[in-house]
């Protein structure tokens, strides 16, 4: 699997351009600590970012992510491999929501378990709370 080094790569693009991040930042209408942010997540940053910035740069995916313009069989090897690990990676993400939203499904059912107990003992302390 490839290293990407999403950082570096946009650098070496932004040099050859003469831009600055800050320049990419306005352009994609993003505050600068927000654009470094979602860029310092590397394998984790959105693909739609990974887009807007190919766009807006007018660069292909691959050297943005790999740093290298790939063509013919390579380059689709190479898609389809990027295509696959997001893949695996919104995969696990998936999975690991529906984990913790059946987490939290199970936390508030026993919560709403010791809400009704409570609101069966409630009366009792009510009245014995009035000096009845």
């Amino acid at each position: 699997m490839t290293n990407l080094d999403l950082r570096y790569n946009l650098k070496s693009i932004l040099r050859e351009r003469e831009m600055t991040q800050l320049d990419l930042a306005k352009q994609l209408n993003l505050k600068p600590n927000n654009l470094n942010t979602r860029l310092a997540r590397g394998r984790n940053c959105q693909l739609s970012l990974l887009e807007d910035i190919c766009k807006t740069l007018d660069v292909d995916l691959n050297q943005l992510v790999f740093g290298t313009q790939a063509d013919g069989l390579s380059k689709r090897i190479i898609e389809t491999s990027a295509v696959e690990e997001i893949d695996a990676m919104y995969k696990e993400k998936y999975i690991a929501t529906l984990e913790d939203n059946q987490r939290l499904h199970r936390e508030l059912a026993g919560i709403k378990e010791k809400l009704y107990a409570l609101e069966k003992v409630a009366p009792q302390f009510r009245k014995s709370g009035n000096g009845e």
